[in-house]
């Protein structure tokens, strides 16, 4: 089997009307070098059967675990990344997120494989729930690293006026596993 670039995790508890969205949102994207892993941190709603109608649909990849026991939200994500994600990089997408752009993963492998970073942080647009509108694109920092931008993660710590709002709300990040 070929091993994906990027694994999307998306850690879940109880929000399985979310998931969906979050799920498709991944679905809809360009790029099929990706696979997709729901990680259940033991909910007790119909996340279950939510997942299993998604994966009988899915054109992608798409491995669901659910733990036996609540392992917290960070257990979640360490379990995710360490004992399911097959991918070169992996990205954390919340349940109660999805992805805006259909292209996002394509161009984010194409910046993996044109400059091989360790890290690789983007902007995010923070939307109303309710009315899907979009209330802020990004923050003034955001706005100055872009996908054909490279910044040394070191560089993030010591220049933080410069880059320390993309480790804030409103960021996406993809580390190598």
């Amino acid at each position: 089997m070929k091993v994906p670039i990027i694994s999307v995790i998306i850690p879940t508890y109880n929000r399985a009307e979310l998931l969906k969205r979050a799920v498709n949102s991944v679905l809809e994207q360009t790029s099929c070098d990706i696979e997709i892993i729901i990680s259940d941190n033991c909910s007790t709603d119909n996340t279950t059967q939510v997942v299993e109608e998604l994966q009988r649909s899915s054109p992608l990849p798409l491995t669901y675990s659910r733990n036996e026991k609540n392992l917290g939200m960070v257990g979640n994500w360490n379990y995710a990344l360490s004992m399911l994600a097959k991918g070169k990089y992996a990205m954390i997408l919340s349940d109660d997120d999805y992805l805006l752009d259909g292209n996002y993963l394509a161009k984010a492998i194409h910046s993996i494989q044109k400059y091989k970073p360790g890290i690789v942080f983007s902007r995010c647009a923070v939307v109303n729930s309710e009315t899907g509108v979009v209330l802020q694109k990004q923050s003034t920092a955001q706005m100055r690293v872009n996908f054909s931008e490279v910044v040394e993660p070191v560089d993030i710590l010591k220049n933080w006026g410069r880059h320390g709002d993309l480790v804030g709300i409103g960021f996406t990040i993809m580390l190598q596993t």
